[in-house]
């Protein structure tokens, strides 16, 4: 037996029909009941659409009967325990016996004032549990009305703001992903962190970028090694971030005055101890450091090397594409990622493999296949396979 419908909130003696979705009709119990066979529940479909009386011509059209048979299946619905009264030459459900929810709903929306409270909105929104066009057998038309209401109303919750934003409103889009007018709905995705550390130009990258991500500029090695070991957490809109919440980073190669490459000591913690995308930028670095598949990104774990160029206009120029590649939800930029772990994972495996003391099995590689499928994954850019072989070969234990 189904559970009782608590949220019915049925007057007493009551059946609701529910038709802002599949149909169903909840008894006064608040249990759901069992629904008629075809022929009669198109029937009590068409008469709970109407308010009023539905003429037997019109009837007769719509389940395709003469008279005789209409008059018949009226009389069996009443048997199967649903009141309807006859009168003005037509049918209708008996209204006091009857709650019907897409009346409920116009009503409501034609009575919402102008500043409706959270509660109520979210109430009407939960009237809706599918497309009403794709559950009953009615011309498209039949429930245009009820879908303009459904707009106003997502309106109202669009001008709520989005903390205060009931559950149900981030459903109406789901129940319906072709009406544009529902995606305002859709929260705006959480905003990425991204670190930055330089010791000349964190601010002005900072600014940069500030559009796109929450910024944590950090400006030389004392700084970053409060972060990294969290006894200064980087404060962003009042909400301390620690090192496990950056989901990109942007390092500088030089960080002092003295040309020392002290950035390293960065890259290779976020290496070693992280799955952070990062990039390494430097004023003139060797173009040999850079190249796509050279050993120092694949040992690193970089996505690329940055120039600087004269007063930072190479970096400034391509800034946008750096923060797509760091953290973009695209599948070509979640791509570049996998490449660039599943990389990194073959250095050290090869690099394992050619050791000294390894060299007796050298030829024994258990993890050959698993690369090419992962790499195969990646290539023919199935983002989700990838994700999965590309996690399962960098977590796997290869000894």
């Amino acid at each position: 037996m189904p559970a009782p419908d608590h949220a019915a909130d049925l007057p007493v003696g009551r059946l609701r029909v529910r038709l802002l979705g599949a149909l169903q009709v909840i008894g006064p119990d608040g249990v759901s009941q069992e629904l008629p066979p075809r022929d009669r529940r198109k029937l009590l479909l068409r008469l709970a659409v109407e308010r009023g009386p539905v003429s037997v011509e019109q009837l007769c059209v719509a389940l395709e009967r003469d008279k005789g048979a209409v008059h018949a299946l009226k009389s069996r619905l009443v048997v199967d325990g649903y009141p309807v009264e006859g009168g003005r030459g037509g049918y209708r459900l008996a209204p006091d016996r009857y709650s019907v929810d897409l009346h409920e709903f116009m009503d409501a929306m034609e009575a919402l004032p102008q500043s409706p409270t959270v509660g109520e909105l979210d109430r009407l929104a939960r009237m809706w549990a599918g497309d009403p066009a794709e559950h009953h057998e009615l011309p498209r038309e039949t429930w245009q009305p009820a879908r303009r209401g459904l707009r106003r109303l997502a309106e109202a919750l669009r001008a709520l703001p989005e903390s205060e934003r009931p559950a149900s409103a981030r459903a109406l889009p789901d129940l319906f992903p072709e009406d544009r007018d529902l995606r305002v709905l859709i929260p705006a995705p959480p905003r990425k962190n991204l670190l930055i550390v330089d010791d000349t130009d964190a601010d002005e990258l900072g600014e940069r970028l500030s559009g796109r991500c929450n910024i944590i500029p950090l400006k030389g090695l004392p700084e970053w090694r409060d972060f990294c070991s969290g006894s200064r957490p980087y404060q962003v809109n009042g909400t301390p971030i620690g090192l496990h919440q950056v989901d990109g980073a942007l390092i500088d190669l030089h960080l002092d005055d003295q040309a020392s490459r002290n950035g390293m000591e960065i890259i290779e913690y976020l290496c070693k101890y992280t799955r952070i995308p990062t990039v390494l930028v430097s004023a003139y670095p060797d173009p040999a450091i850079g190249e796509l598949n050279s050993t120092f990104l694949q040992r690193h774990r970089l996505l690329r090397v940055v120039p600087k160029g004269l007063k930072g206009r190479d970096l400034y120029n391509c800034l946008d594409e750096v923060a797509r590649q760091l953290f973009d939800d695209s599948a070509r930029y979640q791509l570049l990622r996998l490449r660039a772990q599943l990389a990194h994972a073959v250095f050290r495996l090869e690099e394992e493999r050619a050791h000294p003391r390894n060299r007796a099995r050298a030829s024994a590689a258990p993890w050959v296949r698993e690369r090419h499928r992962a790499q195969e994954a990646i290539d023919r850019g199935d983002v989700r396979a990838a994700t999965r072989l590309v996690g399962e070969f960098c977590n796997a234990d290869w000894s």
